[in-house]
């Protein structure tokens, strides 16, 4: 249902006369209704033998690393708490990540996990 009520609603505004939200917004529902759609097709690729054993494999195996992701999860906020308190006294140029979200705790986690990940750009104005 999200998937069609989203598709359905960023089709409508995204008319010039029912422009209601802004062009950034209405790509990330676009975005959100794709992700929708495409979790509902690893839906149904469970109905068909030949492609229900790899579904359930991945069910399961997302299942059993839970704890691995929360232990991740709570890493990223463990360095990312200290670089949003860094962050909020500098000024407008020197910032030391980029805000792509403009949401801070989702800042914060895509800046700590693009660190984990070997991204060091961002940190020559740490000084």
């Amino acid at each position: 249902m999200v998937n069609l009520f989203l598709t359905a609603f960023v089709i409508v505004t995204s008319f010039e006369s029912f422009a209601v939200l802004p062009i950034e917004t209405l790509r990330a529902l676009a975005a959100i209704g794709s992700c929708a759609l495409i979790l509902k097709i690893f839906d149904w690729l469970r109905l068909f033998e030949k492609t229900a054993f790899f579904v359930l494999l991945l069910e399961e195996t997302i299942y059993d690393i839970r704890y691995f992701i929360t232990l991740i999860f709570v890493s990223l906020i463990m360095f990312g708490i200290p670089m949003v308190i860094l962050n909020n006294s500098r000024n407008e140029d020197n910032q030391l990540y980029d805000s792509p979200f403009g949401i801070w705790i989702l800042d914060m986690l895509m800046n700590q996990y693009m660190l984990a990940l070997g991204d060091f750009g961002h940190l020559e104005g740490f000084t």
